[in-house]
């Protein structure tokens, strides 16, 4: 019984002494992912068809590949020629979405990397509701390993072979892996716009109607009205047969005349296959009409700002010089675009008669500190007309938008939610997007220093969830708050995130080995005043330690009562 007691008395002492731990310190199975860009090649007869061929490169041979779509409206992940979800993630899978992103040429058992890591699909549909870039990527679940919770002191032998490591991933990372970030911009049934600025008109109901004019009802692919958005589009996917399409908005006209239809036909190229109220026969391919409407007031046409619709960005080499890859749509066809680094002009491009952009930037021209803006100009659309912008008035300028560069590898210190540095920490490389997925586990060393090489790194957006050395997540950073956190320790050392070469890196990895924590605390930060939730989060402590208290008081008393009874008997 003497036993018992004092038993459960050393057990309480010690979770009072350390309630924070909630995770056993044992060795824990952590998840692997692997993800590559997909090559995707248009196949419709029209860009209207939303088919595409998938290739992909850099598997583990001879294993199943789970095939994924990344749109501004989120991820997905593919079902099969026979409706089956190729990942395991329900929630994320098509097969909830109308079946709007297919794999129509295998099944799940055919969707298999060959014997040289390679993957080859010869037919995907895949469509939105919006109009949207689409990119294509395949993801693998690689062999798990144990990792310890704790990370020991390293050697001087083991910091040599980590760097060795770290630098052969990062030379490993083949450029032709590195470009297959494709974007897939698919036309829109048809747009709509003002006869006389022949800008897009927003906010148009455009009615689909069957052979009797009568409006057909909702269902998968078909919402109407459908309301054009900023770039005046509007889609419809039907099956094959006659249809005719009615716009209505109170500050135009439809339809307009013959006459005025040659009229635009011969001032302008951006717009085509203008409709004025025909049937419309589809056969086995989608039908494109874009659809002209006369302002009311002619002294008063549709003239809106420029708007950036959607926007991504991804990193590749070329000729061993590491770029950003900046594609998009704008509203306004034949936009210019112009990037910038901070006030630096780092490129400009122009917008196809879609809206669509595509642009590189050297990392050179890049400062990794800060984000890139885009800002679209608009420019006139009749042929007669020079394509110069129409100057910096502020309807004919968007507003920035921002896109951050995405580093080649990540090197640092790991800081906390109040800037301490965090030694010994896991870092959890997640993709929110894909449900928090892990795609990749890192450890800090007792200096809370971390090296991540591009291999390591997904191609989609991530963030860097930090437990510390108890296995207790401290916070969650994207990787702009790591390098702004870290932005004193790359000035000093000379280190750019965006620069695939790594000779500053050995400097740097011999510095810490060498100076230790005296070189880490030099990147002490100041700290930060617990913020309104983390002192919450103590608060709601309190009742856990009085409860422990309690116990504990109980227990020794309990022990007292019992030693003096022993004693007395």
């Amino acid at each position: 019984m003497r036993r018992f007691i004092l038993l459960i008395l050393l057990t309480l002492i010690t979770a009072f002494s350390n309630p924070s731990i909630t995770v056993a310190q044992t060795a824990q199975e952590l998840p692997n992912l692997t993800m590559k860009c997909l090559n995707a090649t248009n196949i419709g007869t029209k860009n209207t068809q939303h088919f595409v061929k998938l290739d992909g490169t850099g598997f583990l041979p001879n294993s199943p590949v789970e095939i994924w779509r990344d749109t501004k409206e989120g991820f997905h992940c593919a079902i099969d020629a026979n409706g089956v979800s190729l990942c395991s993630d329900s929630a994320l899978s098509a097969k909830d979405n109308g079946r709007e992103f297919q794999v129509l040429s295998a099944t799940i058992d055919q969707i298999v990397a060959d014997s040289q890591g390679e993957i080859h699909i010869a037919k995907v549909r895949s469509r939105t509701d919006a109009r949207l870039q689409h990119r294509f990527y395949g993801a693998q679940k690689t062999p798990s390993t144990n990792q310890g919770s704790e990370l020991p002191e390293l050697s001087s032998e083991q910091y040599s072979l980590k760097l060795m490591t770290f630098l052969r991933e990062q030379e490993a990372t083949a450029p032709s892996e590195m470009t297959n970030c494709t974007t897939v911009f698919f036309d829109p049934y048809g747009r709509v716009f003002d006869t006389v600025s022949l800008e897009p008109i927003p906010q148009v109901s455009v009615w689909l109607l069957d052979t009797d004019k009568s409006a057909l009802p909702n269902r998968p692919g078909v919402t109407n009205p459908n309301i054009t958005g900023f770039d005046g589009s509007f889609r419809f996917y039907v099956d094959n047969g006659t249809y005719y399409l009615d716009p209505k908005t109170n500050t135009h006209s439809y339809p307009v005349t013959e006459a005025e239809i040659t009229r635009l036909l011969g001032i302008q190229s951006v717009y085509y296959d203008l409709y004025r109220g025909e049937p419309i026969v589809q056969i086995d391919q989608i039908e494109h009409r874009d659809i002209p409407m006369a302002p009311l007031d002619p002294n008063n046409p549709t003239r809106t700002t420029p708007v950036i619709i959607d926007k991504d960005i991804s990193e590749f080499l070329d000729s061993q010089l590491g770029k950003q890859k900046i594609t998009g749509l704008v509203s306004h066809p034949k936009s210019v675009i112009n990037i910038y680094s901070g006030t630096r002009l780092v490129n400009t491009v122009a917008a196809s008669n879609w809206g669509v952009f595509e642009a590189t930037v050297e990392n050179s021209q890049i400062d990794q500190t800060l984000p890139l803006d885009l800002v679209a100009e608009k420019v006139p659309l009749i042929n007669q007309t020079p394509t110069d912008v129409l100057g910096l008035d502020s309807q004919n300028q968007s507003e920035k938008t921002q896109l951050f560069p995405r580093p080649n590898f990540i090197i640092g210190f790991i800081y906390d939610q109040n800037n301490r540095i965090v030694p010994l920490s896991t870092i959890e490389i997640t993709i929110p997007k894909m449900n928090n997925r892990i795609y990749a586990v890192a450890k800090a060393d007792s200096n809370g220093f971390i090296m991540i090489p591009n291999q390591q790194l997904p191609p989609v957006d991530y963030v860097l969830k930090i437990k510390d050395d108890a296995n207790k997540i401290v916070t969650t950073q994207s990787v702009q708050s790591f390098v702004t956190l870290n932005k004193n320790f790359l000035e000093t050392e000379k280190i750019n995130l965006l620069d695939p070469e790594t000779n500053s890196v050995v400097k740097v990895v011999k510095t810490v080995k060498s100076q230790g924590t005296s070189f880490a605390q030099k990147y002490t930060l100041p700290t930060s005043v617990p913020t309104i939730a983390e002192t919450q989060a103590d608060t709601k402590q309190l009742p856990i330690y009085i409860l422990l208290t309690f116990l504990v008081i109980t227990a020794v008393g309990i022990l007292l009562v019992f030693l003096y009874r022993f004693k007395s008997s």
